[in-house]
């Protein structure tokens, strides 16, 4: 009972932390206030902080019983002072080989205990982490119309889009993991591929009512383009969870998967719970076991974001531009206006550490790129809508 009290403290703890400071930023009216109140959360209560002021109770909440773990310490200390003994030249002999395997047994056995009380007491924490990210998924689910393009033409626009906004991070990722030594099919691999790559997966009324006001017609081709996005993408990761996690983590993550195309047909209200509450908690949860002052990798975290932001851009731009259909000014401002990646990238990275399949480096550079993306969406729909406005005065003149 006391540990569920834990946990269940923590889990509250986490939840007021992440929304509240999501809330207060965005009564500032600060972009991107749910993503980044989440990463405040994650940082203040993460191992960065509180585990350095409070490293007992942090263990004690986030980890498990800290008594384990002591014991591991102290057997620790023990083989340390045994090792310093048997520097000394008198006192090698049967004795002390006897001595070092039994310390050797107690502490093989002693961390395996606190392995199993580690993973027994993660697991509701785990759980919620699925949960809030099958949240944030139907909610962008039910956010997106099910509607068709309004001219046919859209269909190949949408696909040439998706194509290209998927190849181009894809193709990033697999020379940034050959450039780092690692295989470009090993499941963490395969997981950063399929978060660059998710498109417009997560489409916002804000990004309907840009592409709207930009291109007639915008806002159903912004919506076909997450369906082609979600067909392309969403099998890197499902292998990448089937090949890297264990299968009952792996179901339950691919499950919270399909809540987003679940979405698109069954209208849930949970539009305001994903954005207010599921999405900063998930935020902050995937920060529990990074440390910041230590994963954070600064060019790493450039180099995500450029595959986030300006190779999803650039992709969308050709796509658009190659079918002959748009403009280079349409192609353009569309494709400014249909970029909100940041709940996906989110969810991603919380399903990577809930299934130990993602790096936290790598964790953290993704929800960095993800935030900044947030951040820039205004600047990023104003710049849209300008460039319509400078086209129709062109268009007025001419």
């Amino acid at each position: 009972m006391g540990s569920l009290s834990t946990i269940f403290l923590a889990l509250s703890l986490l939840l007021a932390t992440a929304v509240g400071a999501a809330e207060g930023l965005r009564r500032l009216r600060c972009p991107g206030a749910s993503l980044l109140g989440g990463l405040c959360a994650g940082l203040l209560l993460g191992p960065g902080l509180f585990g350095r002021i409070a490293p007992d109770l942090h263990i004690a909440m986030f980890e498990g019983d800290r008594k384990l773990l002591a014991a591991v310490e102290v057997i620790d200390r023990e083989r340390a002072a045994l090792t310093f003994v048997t520097g000394v030249p008198q006192a090698h002999g049967a004795s002390t080989t006897e001595a070092e395997a039994d310390i050797d047994a107690r502490r093989v056995l002693a961390i395996d205990a606190w392995e199993r009380e580690r993973a027994q007491h993660r697991r509701p924490l785990l759980i919620a982490m699925i949960v809030a990210a099958a949240t944030v998924l139907a909610a962008s689910g039910a956010t997106t119309g099910v509607r068709s393009p309004v001219r046919r033409h859209h269909r190949v626009e949408a696909l040439l889009n998706a194509a290209w906004s998927t190849a181009v991070p894809i193709a990033l990722v697999a020379l940034l993991v050959w450039w780092r030594g690692t295989s470009v099919f090993d499941p963490s691999s395969l997981l950063l591929a399929g978060a660059m790559a998710c498109g417009a997966w997560c489409v916002t009324r804000e990004d309907r009512r840009i592409a709207r006001s930009v291109v007639w017609g915008g806002a159903a081709l912004i919506e076909q383009i997450a369906r082609w996005c979600s067909v392309i993408a969403l099998p890197l990761l499902c292998v990448a969870l089937l090949r890297g996690a264990e299968p009952t983590w792996a179901i339950a993550s691919i499950a919270a998967l399909f809540c987003l195309p679940l979405g698109w047909t069954v209208r849930v209200p949970v539009t305001a719970i994903a954005q207010r509450a599921a999405l900063p908690f998930l935020v902050a949860m995937s920060m529990l076991e990074i440390e910041p002052f230590r994963d954070l990798a600064l060019g790493l975290a450039i180099v995500f974001y450029l595959i986030a932001e300006d190779g999803r851009w650039l992709g969308g731009w050709l796509g658009h531009w190659s079918s002959g259909r748009a403009s280079g000014f349409g192609a353009l401002r569309l494709t400014l206006a249909g970029l909100t990646v940041g709940p996906m990238i989110v969810v991603v990275v919380g399903l990577g550490r809930a299934t130990a399949i993602l790096d936290p480096k790598d964790g953290f550079s993704l929800l960095i790129a993800a935030t900044a993306i947030a951040m820039l969406s205004k600047v990023r729909g104003r710049a849209a809508q300008d460039l319509a406005n400078a086209e129709d005065r062109i268009a007025s003149v001419a």
